[in-house]
């Protein structure tokens, strides 16, 4: 088990390379801290849409945790309201969840973002709800602070 586990984070980290290497790739890629821990990367669509990539992983409790989210953006949202540059985003996606058994789930991701002006660098926060439907069917909550770099973004 701990061999698909690997292969698992492996095959992650060869697909967002290849992202990355894209010519005017809009591709970022960093590290969240909360739940989950571990890499989280982004392509930009457009300016207003995203998809995004999470790998976390606990070598002492055995789990390797994947989700993936399709995002929205909303510029003005808050910067109307307090004049800063945060962005609103909002979306959807999927979670897996690997350890003695496998655990499939949605996500409803809410956060905030920072572009930085002058770097090719993001921070954001996210509160996450979630609804497991497999192996059992429960509500859940995960939050989640993270930074990426972006390889030639426009």
């Amino acid at each position: 088990m701990m061999i698909k586990k690997y292969f698992l984070v492996m095959f992650f980290i060869i697909i967002c390379g290849n992202f990355a290497y894209g010519s005017n790739s809009r591709f970022g890629i960093g590290i969240i801290i909360g739940a989950p821990t571990g890499i989280s990367a982004k392509y930009y669509i457009n300016d207003k849409h995203a998809i995004d990539f999470g790998i976390g992983w606990s070598f002492s409790k055995n789990v390797v945790r994947l989700h993936s989210d399709y995002l929205f953006h909303d510029y003005k949202l808050i910067n109307d309201a307090i004049d800063f540059p945060l962005i609103f985003y909002f979306g959807g996606g999927v979670k897996l969840l690997f350890s003695d058994s496998v655990t499939i789930g949605f996500r409803i991701p809410v956060g905030l973002l920072y572009n930085f002006q002058k770097q090719p660098i993001d921070i954001f926060l996210e509160v996450v709800p979630l609804l497991e439907l497999i192996p059992d069917t429960k509500l859940g909550l995960d939050a989640a602070l993270g930074a990426r770099f972006y390889f030639g973004k426009e």
